[in-house]
């Protein structure tokens, strides 16, 4: 949840802006990597950032019960 109640997103400041930039620039992103490198975070963030921007913003999550799915 990103808000008011939300904990301050910091030390992520490089990335977070580099994810915007990327998308502004009109490319595609994809947050992945190992648990526990605030991917989710992250990417309520970038969608915080783009909200009221008439930006469709699509949230994918994998696990590895998914890992069969193609």
């Amino acid at each position: 949840m990103v808000g008011s109640r939300s904990w301050p997103f910091v030390g992520r400041a490089d990335v977070l802006a580099r994810t915007v930039d990327e998308l502004d620039a009109g490319h595609h992103v994809v947050l992945n990597g190992p648990a526990g490198l605030v991917k989710t975070r992250l990417a309520a963030e970038v969608a915080a950032r783009f909200a009221g921007r008439r930006v469709t913003v699509h949230r994918m999550v994998a696990s590895p019960a998914s890992a069969p799915v193609p």
